[in-house]
């Protein structure tokens, strides 16, 4: 087995490798010879021969065809191709009184003897198989030969050979075909221009770029404070830029800047900077960094805020922040990063209410005024922004919600905590929530019961009032069975005077 598939490989390299003949097509005229094949078969080739009972040309039926061929290797062509001549004689044994059309269709392997591109002229053997088309029958025969063939300038050949065809019935006569044709290639051959040499590549001495580090500082113009989180970009002539934000310090250093003309300028809530030129000149020298500054000039102050968890002092992300101008009737909003943290630029001379909403917290409402701020001597206005989970079944108290005494009448101005709550159910559409109202031990129970309850429905009065469906709510009073304090002193009566909202549902 190993050796026959050694062979196969030796054949396929072969194949691969040598030159082979080009498709061709050749016409060829040919003899077809009955009665010299139907002599050897009723004597014998000897006695032919002896006798002298070899058919010559005149004696035999001339006709024509074409046909095709191909290499396969240097010494191995294919060949197929059709015959046709009229003969008195027919493959099948019969009365030869007329003459019959006689059509033949064979393939054939040539074996050449010498490779044909070494040797004007190659003997060659055949041998294949064929079909016949005569007498109004058909069958099947196995024509082997010889022949000789010759290359004319590479571009055409001729041929001639000899064939003896052996048919595979008894009842069908044998037969010979001597042929001489003239073939052509199909295709010619391209010839490959000589390769053209490269020209000597031109040995340009290396220059190395000059790469420097560039530190940018940016200042608010009024107070000489650095200014973290401003947008830096440097622009170059070329189209090449970099970019970064500054630190804490108000820096930026970007390494390995290469050397050319940039245009450096950085942006901070919306306020360009004053902008630098870094020319090519400036990286000269020893000097490892080149160092810029960079003025902001932004008249308004920045708040700086945490959102705070109120009940474990937490850092809140993801907090809605709103600053609503009072003064000026307009608002901005930012979000709270993952430390809590959150900026807004606040207008000089007005005061601003800053709230936060996210879904299941309430939020406090902090006051904050930039009146009587000097601008030159402050940039920077610091609030804690405290936030209370409201989850379900969770509850606090409005401490900041007040009643005339002993009666259940609102001071709507000074209960501030009542557009907490507002805003707590406007944030969170789906929420509802009961409102308890509590009072201290004074007075009899009843009376307390009955206070109790109508404070509470002031609340819920006043919330439907700003819009809220009532079917979110619902008011209970609670009286005097609730303290959170003692009722023995003021402070802890005043304590437990009070409204509680609880979470019912989210």
């Amino acid at each position: 087995m190993k050796k026959l598939l050694l062979l196969i490989f030796i054949f396929h390299s072969l194949l691969m490798a040598a030159q082979k003949k080009a498709p061709s097509v050749a016409l060829h005229y040919g003899f077809t010879d009955f009665k010299t094949a139907i002599n050897i078969k009723s004597s014998s080739f000897g006695n032919v021969l002896k006798n002298g009972q070899w058919s010559n040309f005149p004696m035999m039926d001339a006709g024509y065809g074409i046909s095709y061929w191909q290499g396969l290797h240097k010494n191995l062509d294919i060949t197929a191709g059709m015959n046709f001549t009229k003969s008195i004689y027919t493959f099948p044994a019969g009365i030869y009184t007329v003459s019959k059309n006689l059509f033949t269709f064979d393939a054939k392997a040539v074996f050449k003897i010498l490779s044909e591109e070494k040797w004007a002229v190659t003997p060659y053997i055949t041998a294949g198989a064929g079909l016949y088309s005569n007498a109004g029958k058909t069958g099947f025969y196995a024509p082997i030969g010889l022949g000789v063939h010759a290359n004319l300038w590479k571009e055409a050949f001729v041929f001639a050979g000899a064939d003896y065809r052996i048919t595979f019935k008894n009842t069908d006569n044998k037969s010979f075909l001597y042929t001489v044709g003239l073939g052509t290639h199909l295709f010619r051959k391209k010839v490959k221009p000589a390769p053209v040499p490269p020209p000597a590549p031109v040995v340009v001495p290396e220059v190395k770029p000059v790469l420097k580090a560039v530190a940018v500082w940016v200042k608010d113009e009024a107070t000489g404070l650095p200014l973290p989180d401003v947008e830096v970009k440097l622009t170059g002539t070329d189209g090449k830029t970099y970019t970064g934000k500054s630190d804490e310090d108000g820096k930026l250093k970007i390494e390995n800047v290469l050397q050319a003309n940039y245009s450096v300028s950085g942006i901070l809530n919306g306020i360009v900077t004053q902008s630098k030129q870094l020319e090519t000149a400036m990286f000269a020298g020893n000097d490892a960094t080149i160092n810029l500054i960079l003025i902001h000039n932004d008249p308004r102050f920045t708040l700086v805020g945490k959102a705070v968890d109120k009940k474990s002092n937490k850092p809140v992300g993801d907090v809605n922040v709103s600053s609503n101008n009072i003064t000026k009737a307009s608002v901005e909003t930012t979000h709270s990063d993952a430390e809590g943290k959150f900026r807004i630029q606040l207008a000089a001379a007005s005061d601003f209410s800053i709230s936060g909403k996210k879904a299941g917290y309430f939020s406090n409402i902090e006051n904050v005024s930039t009146k009587g701020l000097n601008r030159s001597t402050t940039l920077y206005v610091k609030l804690e922004l405290d936030i209370q989970e409201a989850k379900q079944g969770g509850q606090f108290v409005l401490n900041k919600i007040y009643f005339a005494t002993n009666k259940a009448d609102l001071n709507t101005t000074a209960s501030t905590d009542l557009n907490r709550l507002v805003k707590y159910l406007q944030d969170n559409a789906t929420a509802s929530v009961e409102i308890q109202g509590h009072t201290d031990n004074k007075g009899s129970n009843m009376l307390n019961q009955k206070l109790s309850k109508n404070r509470a429905l002031s609340v819920l009065n006043y919330l439907v009032a700003q819009g809220i469906n009532a079917s979110r709510l619902t008011a209970n009073g609670y009286g005097s069975s609730k303290p959170i304090d003692t009722n023995s002193t003021d402070s802890g009566r005043a304590n437990n005077r009070r409204v509680e909202v609880k979470i019912l549902g989210e």
